[in-house]
């Protein structure tokens, strides 16, 4: 009977413990296991955050057809070296342009002076007839 007396003689004590105990045991599976309106309320965000998501994915799958349609529209090295060669012909053809436009010049600037010169002497003519 020792144990039951020393039972009844601590058992305010034995009650706190176990009370300690029980608490810390429903501290701990509170912890643990999450009731269902903040398990609810989290799949909730999840869910909303996933749409969210959802719709970047989207909106970066539209974006990204956008910017390869762009590069697949875009001239390629070939264009390039074609455009390249295009313009060499073109400088090519503008030179030899400017040579005939000089020969040309050289040509009317003649011809100005020679009609200036004709002016000057019916100008003269007329001139002294008047005279």
């Amino acid at each position: 009977m020792e144990i039951l007396d020393w039972a009844a003689k601590y058992a305010g004590v034995i009650q706190i413990l176990l009370l300690l105990l029980f608490g810390a045991a429903l501290i701990w599976l509170r912890a643990t296991f999450v009731p269902r309106t903040e398990f609810r309320e989290v799949i909730e965000r999840i869910e909303e955050e996933l749409d969210v998501q959802g719709k970047r994915l989207d909106d970066g799958a539209q974006h990204f057809g956008e910017i390869r349609h762009l590069l697949e529209a875009a001239p390629t090295q070939e264009d390039f070296l074609t455009i390249t060669q295009g313009l060499t012909e073109t400088t090519g053809s503008i030179k030899v342009l400017v040579e005939r436009i000089e020969g040309l010049k050289n040509i009317v600037e003649r011809v100005e002076r020679q009609v200036t010169r004709h002016e000057s002497i019916f100008s003269d003519a007329a001139r002294s007839a008047r005279s």
